[in-house]
C-alpha cells in the first residue's frame, strides 16, 4: 500500500530562490507567491487544474510560480529557481514562462546548469561509452533566466510540473 504524500507549498516556496541584479532599492522589489496545484481530467478529457493539500504516487503536481515588481523602476537580471522535490520526478517539456526567458535545468541539486537535452557520457550494457540523452526524470531543479525586464506593476508566472514517485 503506498501512502500519499503531503506537499507543503509553504516550505516548498521557502526553498524557491530568485537573484536579482543590483538595485538600490530599501525594500524588496518583487513579491513572489508559489501555488501548487493537482492536475486531473473530467470526463470529457479537459485539464483540471485544483489546488493539492496532498498527492499521491502517480499524481501530477503543476507548480505556478508568480513574480510581481512592486517597485519603481524595471528590474532586470533576474533568475527564478524551482527545485524538484525529491519524492518527484520534472514531468518532460513542462516548463512554462514568459516569452524569451531561457529556461535550464540541473541534475546535480542546482550545483550546474545547462539546456535541454542533457547529454552525459554513460557505459552502455557492453561496456561502452556512450553519449545518452539523461531522462527528464533525473533533473533536480528548473530556472528560468530573463531575457527582458519586469517592469513595473508587471506580473509574470512560470510553471512547470512534477509527478510524484
Amino acid at each position: 500500500m503506498s501512502l500519499p504524500v503531503l506537499l507543503r507549498p509553504a516550505a516548498f516556496a521557502a526553498a524557491l530562490a530568485f537573484a536579482p541584479s543590483a538595485f538600490a532599492q530599501p525594500a524588496e522589489p518583487l513579491v513572489s507567491s508559489l501555488t501548487a496545484m493537482v492536475v486531473s481530467r473530467d470526463a470529457l478529457g479537459q485539464e483540471i487544474l485544483a489546488p493539492v493539500a496532498e498527492a499521491a504516487p502517480g499524481d501530477v503536481v503543476e507548480y505556478q510560480i508568480n513574480y510581481t515588481n512592486v517597485s519603481p523602476a524595471s528590474i532586470s537580471g533576474v533568475v527564478i529557481t524551482g527545485p524538484i522535490p525529491d519524492s518527484m520526478s520534472y514531468v518532460a517539456d513542462s516548463a512554462l514562462a514568459p516569452g524569451g526567458d531561457r529556461l535550464e535545468v540541473s541534475i546535480d541539486n542546482g550545483e550546474s546548469w545547462e539546456r535541454e537535452p542533457v547529454r552525459r557520457l554513460r557505459q552502455d550494457a557492453q561496456g561502452r561509452t556512450v553519449e545518452v540523452v539523461v531522462p527528464a526524470a533525473e533533473y533536480t531543479h528548473v530556472r528560468w533566466v530573463d531575457a527582458a525586464p519586469i517592469h513595473p506593476s508587471q506580473s509574470i508566472q512560470y510553471k512547470y510540473r512534477a509527478r510524484v514517485n
